[in-house]
């Protein structure tokens, strides 16, 4: 890890040195108290978000839950509601985000072939919404394509083809907080009734369908990244949770999800980037992630 500005020619930081650092910093800047008016400026609350996941990702459950707790401590109903989840999607800051990317252009634009035609990509089918979930109307954009109806990405894409603008472009937003803690729960010894109860606290308030009471081990965690991803289709979040969890294989599903192309295998070496040339070129001591070749 580099320290200061300059050449340096450090060996490779193991994973457990970057989490200790991260955590670390983010411990340091928790301890200001910070809450700014927009949702584009980070505030003491985002930072307790980036732990949670930091802790998450390091395997150390009770602290990530602990984090997500503390933020979910600010949360209000009022937030889980029709005109809260709509509010996430307009362009005005919102107390339902808790960090966001402010912009000025249109956001999942290119996504689209043409407005008589449709998109390139369209929601898995493994989404599918009860009539009463409030999030439907959001995250679905039914166009038809091909003589049928098809289920597009809604969200952002959803007001680009509603002709409507956007300013923010959700990072962290509370209901992620919720699934935090719901996986960090998930995954503790006799706490797996505690998930469930979490995730289901928000799920009904979203009318959605809870989860089965009777939920146990690798079934929990399943149903819950299944939720995770009905929640967040479309917002480039689920990403860093398949390279997180890749404990399977990942099928590449053929044309409208009628059949799976291939399979891409948890051993697969192109989960992980390649370092880029600049950052080995001068350093002897660093090596090419495995399987990438050097002149990358």
């Amino acid at each position: 890890m580099k320290e200061r500005l300059g050449l340096e020619f450090p060996k490779r930081s193991s994973i457990e040195d970057c989490v200790s650092a991260i955590r670390t910093l983010l411990t340091e800047a928790a301890d200001t108290e910070n809450d700014p008016e927009r949702n584009g400026w980070l505030s003491q609350t985002a930072v307790y978000y980036l732990l949670a996941e930091l802790e998450l990702y390091a395997g150390q459950y009770g602290q990530a839950a602990i984090y997500a707790e503390k933020i979910l401590e600010q949360a209000t109903d009022d937030m889980f509601t029709v005109a809260g989840y709509k509010r996430l999607w307009e362009t005005a800051s919102c107390k339902e985000r808790i960090f966001a990317f402010y912009t000025a252009k249109s956001y999942y634009a290119d996504i689209q072939f043409n407005e008589t035609s449709g998109d390139y990509f369209a929601l898995n089918p493994q989404i599918v919404y009860g009539e009463e979930d409030i999030r439907k109307t959001y995250n679905v954009y039914p166009f038809e394509m091909e003589g049928e109806q098809r289920n597009l990405l809604g969200k952002y894409n959803k007001v680009n083809k509603d002709s409507e603008s956007i300013q923010y472009i959700n990072i962290m937003r509370y209901a992620g907080a919720y699934f935090i803690a719901t996986e960090a729960y998930s995954r503790m010894v006799g706490k797996e009734d505690v998930a469930i109860r979490k995730l289901n606290e928000y799920l009904a308030a979203c009318q959605a369908t809870t989860l089965d009471e009777g939920l146990t081990g690798n079934a929990l965690l399943q149903a819950i990244h299944l939720e995770k991803m009905k929640e967040f289709a479309g917002e480039g979040i689920l990403y860093f949770d398949l390279k997180r969890l890749h404990s399977g294989s990942l099928s590449r599903l053929a044309k409208w999800g009628s059949s799976e192309d291939v399979k891409i295998e948890s051993s697969d070496y192109r989960w992980c980037f390649p370092i880029p040339r600049s950052e080995y070129k001068y350093n002897e001591n660093m090596t090419q992630n495995e399987g990438w070749p050097l002149n990358r």
